[in-house]
């Protein structure tokens, strides 16, 4: 073989591919030219699978092949560039090059050229019987070399550029200085995983659905990413119209203002004009526009008609809303009654780089809810007025044995209502007047029966202590009490 004794073999019970064909009397000639079939010293034999064999396409009945045909390609053949018919017409044939040599020369033996020295081997340079280390220190020792002819930089190396005029400092450092912490205890935080808790295995087919119908932590909860869907910063809902009064205009003791809330519809009409006026790409020629309306000003007075300042507002793509505009305008005193515009105080009006116009003071609240009292004046009024005249703070107290009784109970019964006011009775209930058959009826049902005799006895003397023209229940009670002491006591003497 070519390559016995050049190569190391370290696996020789490996067998080399391929088979050896090395022949010493074989020649370039012979091996350039392919002998024919015919001239082969043996027979050929070809071995046809009849069953392998495409089988023909049965003709069809119908004579016609339909639009389906190969005329169309013999007719119209593809069209070819002039490369590919002149590489169709080289095919199948190689240079001769005898034409320029002398007769007497033999061009299948004849070699031109000088024979190459061979200094080392391919092993040498392939696998040369060195170490390592040594390897490093060659490769150490020429890589100055390596950088001069084959451009050959280590990674990371800085790579010399050789700039003379002006000379640069190789000590130069490029970019921005990045803030971090030398000693790694920014590293040791982002390392540290948020959830220090134990993990739980899940199924996946669960761990999808929660995936899909529950947000992250700190995301936006968007079922099976439809977020990605929507523009950049879409809002979703209904919008949410504003109150025509907020809670500090119905706070006051007098009416909202209707004149207030016009004004914040002018203020925000015209910063919607001069916002849209900032974004304008290419930006608004306020110097322009302002020479166009000094051009209707004939008599140099800084005032032009207003419907002369729609129409040229209009040419400069300026859309205004007319009723809010000169209401606005009127308050700045920029329009006057005879319906001209101070042009220069309306540029400034609509060109954010300028200052706005002063806004006279609104006068939203009627005379008599207007106080000018400061606050230690408020806290001595009080003071100086006169005492009598000032009711009693709070509810005054009312007692029973009072002559007249309060529509209110005490404090301590709402504190802690005894039976009675838990079941929706008070003092009045007690002490209201009542006729003889609702007395009896009454204490009938509680099981308190007394003869007629006494009963009326007892409904004559609770009369007189009334003097209501009836008897209370609370009366009746302490008649039944006394005449339970007498006979009780009656009993034990």
């Amino acid at each position: 073989m070519a390559n016995i004794n050049k190569f190391r073999d370290r696996n020789p019970s490996l067998r080399p591919a391929g088979i050896s064909k090395y022949n010493k009397n074989e020649t370039m000639k012979t091996v350039l030219t392919y002998p024919l079939l015919e001239t082969l010293p043996f027979q050929s034999k070809i071995n046809i699978n009849r069953q392998n064999l495409y089988t023909p396409k049965p003709l069809t009945n119908d004579l016609y092949e339909g639009i389906y045909t190969k005329v169309k390609g013999l007719i119209n053949p593809p069209f070819k560039s002039l490369f590919q018919n002149i590489k169709q017409e080289l095919n199948g044939r190689i240079r001769d090059g005898s034409l320029n040599l002398p007769q007497n020369i033999d061009k299948y033996t004849t070699c031109f050229g000088k024979r190459s020295i061979s200094d080392t081997c391919v092993k040498e340079l392939v696998s040369p019987d060195k170490t390592p280390g040594q390897v490093l220190l060659e490769s150490e020792i020429g890589h100055s070399l390596y950088i001069k002819t084959h451009n050959d930089y280590f990674p990371g190396e800085q790579i010399n550029r050789n700039y003379e005029n002006p000379p640069i400092n190789k000590n130069l450092i490029w970019g921005e200085k990045v803030v971090s912490d030398p000693e790694g205890g920014c590293t040791k935080k982002i390392l540290k995983w948020y959830n220090q808790s134990e993990l739980t295995a899940v199924n996946e087919r669960q761990a999808r659905h929660k995936f899909s119908t529950r947000p992250e932590v700190g995301t936006v909860f968007a079922p099976n990413q439809n977020i990605n869907f929507v523009p950049e910063n879409y809002t979703f809902g209904k919008v949410l119209k504003k109150d025509l009064f907020g809670a500090g205009d119905l706070m006051l003791n007098c009416r909202p203002s209707q004149e207030k809330i016009k004004l914040k519809e002018e203020i925000a009409h015209i910063n919607q004009i001069r916002t849209s006026l900032r974004k304008r790409v290419p930006p608004f020629p306020f110097r322009e526009f302002l020479q166009c309306l000094m051009c209707e000003d004939d008599g140099n007075c800084g005032w032009i008609p207003l419907m002369k300042m729609y129409k040229i507002s209009k040419a400069f793509n300026i859309h205004v809303e007319e009723l809010k505009l000169e209401s606005l305008m009127k308050r700045l005193n920029i329009l006057s009654q005879d319906r001209m515009v101070g042009y220069k105080l309306f540029v400034d009006m609509i060109n954010v780089n300028d200052q706005f116009p002063a806004l006279s003071k609104l006068h939203d609240l009627p005379p008599e809810c207007l106080t000018f009292e400061t606050t230690y004046k408020a806290a001595t009024n009080d003071m100086n007025r006169p005492l009598k005249a000032l009711p009693t703070a709070g509810i005054p107290s009312w007692y029973i044995s009072h002559g007249d009784l309060n529509s209110e109970t005490s404090m301590r019964t709402i504190i802690s209502p005894n039976i009675f006011v838990q079941f929706g009775l008070s003092h009045r209930d007690f002490f209201k007047p009542h006729t003889r058959d609702y007395i009896n009826e009454l204490f009938c049902k509680i099981g308190v029966n007394l003869p007629n005799d006494i009963f009326n006895e007892l409904c004559d003397i609770g009369e007189q202590q009334d003097n209501s023209g009836g008897i209370c229940v609370e009366t009746f009670r302490n008649l039944l009490d006394h005449l339970a002491t007498k006979e009780f006591q009656s009993s034990n003497s």
